[in-house]
């Protein structure tokens, strides 16, 4: 006989380890960066599990306070990425933004700046017609 718990089945792989790991490191430039690539709501939901399992409550404040300074330090540009919102919004209400374009993208991972630069052109494009 089985005892079943309401408790989810996890698997943990390595790429998930390494990314945990990489969390847990609380090194900024590292998490902002994965942020940026894996956007709010899926980072978000690492950071969660992580809250939520075995870890000390400093190191969970210690989570809080670093996931704040990285979405509070980020540029326009950066914001519209990681929540996934529309460049077009961002360019009306900020029209200097579309001068500053190259130079706030310079410090992307270039992953993100060909998707980004992808949507920024057919968003362009759009408001354009």
């Amino acid at each position: 006989m089985m005892i079943q718990r309401k408790k989810k089945i996890t698997y943990n792989n390595s790429r998930l380890s390494t990314l945990y790991n990489m969390i847990l490191s609380l090194d900024f430039e590292k998490n902002r960066e994965m942020i940026i690539i894996y956007k709010y709501k899926c980072y978000s939901r690492y950071v969660t599990k992580l809250i939520e399992g075995n870890i000390t409550l400093e190191k969970k404040k210690e989570l809080y306070k670093l996931m704040n300074d990285i979405l509070s330090s980020l540029n326009p540009v950066e914001y519209a990425i990681v929540y996934q919102t529309s460049i077009s919004d961002l360019l009306r209400t900020n029209p200097d933004l579309v001068k500053n374009i190259q130079e706030l993208t310079q410090k992307l991972p270039d992953s993100v700046k060909r998707d980004f630069f992808i949507q920024f052109n057919l968003q362009m494009s759009a408001l354009s017609m």
